[in-house]
This record gives structure tokens, sequence and C-alpha cells, in this order.
């Protein structure tokens, strides 16, 4: 029998949330920062270190994410637009 222990922490931010980020110039570690107040008022802050390599391919990654996400809301209006003309 293997035992793994496993941790998950999902956040859902709103618009309202700020954020921030660091590179550091001597340690080359970045610094992401979530920092947002729940309904009741209570504060939420959530700093992310990880090395420049990191969030490199975290930066790569979502710019291509959002690419395919413009991509394809896109190809919906232009759809939308099809089907209103044919009508």
């Amino acid at each position: 029998m293997k035992i793994q222990r496993t941790e998950a922490l999902a956040l859902n931010f709103g618009n309202e949330v700020y954020t921030n980020t660091y590179v550091s110039n001597y340690s080359g570690e970045t610094e992401l920062k979530f920092h947002d107040y729940q309904s009741d008022g209570a504060e939420f802050k959530l700093n992310v270190n990880v090395p420049i390599e990191t969030a490199r391919a975290i930066a790569k990654e979502l710019q291509n994410d959002l690419d395919n996400y413009d991509a394809f809301q896109a190809k919906k209006a232009k759809e939308a637009v099809e089907e209103a003309v044919e009508e």
C-alpha cells in the first residue's frame, strides 16, 4: 500500500482582486500576489513565489490560452453575424 498526502486549494477571485508581480534581480524568483476581500469584509492575501523559469512557462501558457480564447470568441461572433444575415 502506498500512502500519499494531497492538498488542494481552489480560489475564485472577482474582478475587484488586486494583483501584483515582482521579479527579483538578485534571486531570479518571481512573486505573484493576489489580494481581495470576502463578502463579510474578511481580507484574503495569497503570495506565490516561483523560480523565474516557472514564471516564464506560466506566462507563455497563459498567453497561449488567452490567444485561443480570443480566437474562439471571434469565431463565435462571426458565426452569430452570419446566422443573423441568413435570417
